[in-house]
């Protein structure tokens, strides 16, 4: 299972902002667009989903629904 793990420091009102690591590992392995869902987890918290809603070279922000 992938799963992108999150920091709470990246969680603002259900948006999440990935950079560096986390964005290179997106764009290459997963080969994301605006649009496309991932599954996501917060540490020590939640599971869900994430909506990519912008792209750009440094950063990716996604909407989440974490449920589970």
């Amino acid at each position: 299972m992938n799963l992108l793990l999150l920091n709470s420091s990246q969680i603002t009102n259900n948006q999440a902002v990935v950079t560096g690591r986390q964005l290179e590992h997106l764009k290459t392995v997963h080969k994301i667009e605006i649009g496309d869902s991932v599954r996501v987890g917060e540490i020590n918290g939640l599971m869900g989903s994430g909506i990519i809603k912008s792209l750009t070279n440094d950063q990716a922000v996604l909407d989440l629904k974490l449920e589970t």
